[in-house]
């Protein structure tokens, strides 16, 4: 089985590993788990291409929360998105395009 070795930790590399991880999962603990009780339902999705989709589920209450994602190796388009920027991992272009590999979590209240 695997074990985790926590000196490791005091490798730049690891560390790194470990801080992105406790970000990621500090950010979805304090923004997207206080909705989950509000979202009543599915979301609706939109495909970008084939390999990019928009997911936006309905907050009840008031607001939206989205998901962009780019699983591909090319700029895609997608619409603007209002609100709170949650989470970014990649980038996104002065055109409103999905720069590769991307993922863009918004919550527009």
């Amino acid at each position: 089985g695997a074990k985790l070795d926590w000196n490791d930790l005091a490798k730049p590399e690891h560390a790194a590993w470990f801080d992105w991880y406790a970000r990621i999962l500090r950010r979805r603990r304090d923004s997207i788990i206080p909705l989950l009780d509000r979202i009543a339902g599915c979301g609706t999705y939109e495909m970008r291409g084939s390999a990019a989709v928009c997911v936006h589920w309905k907050v009840e209450g008031g607001g939206t929360l989205a998901l962009d994602t780019n699983l591909s190796g090319t700029h895609v388009p997608v619409p603007p998105q209002a609100g709170a920027l949650l989470w970014l991992e990649g980038a996104v272009d002065r055109g409103g395009a999905l720069a590769p590999w991307t993922v863009r979590w918004t919550f527009d209240e």
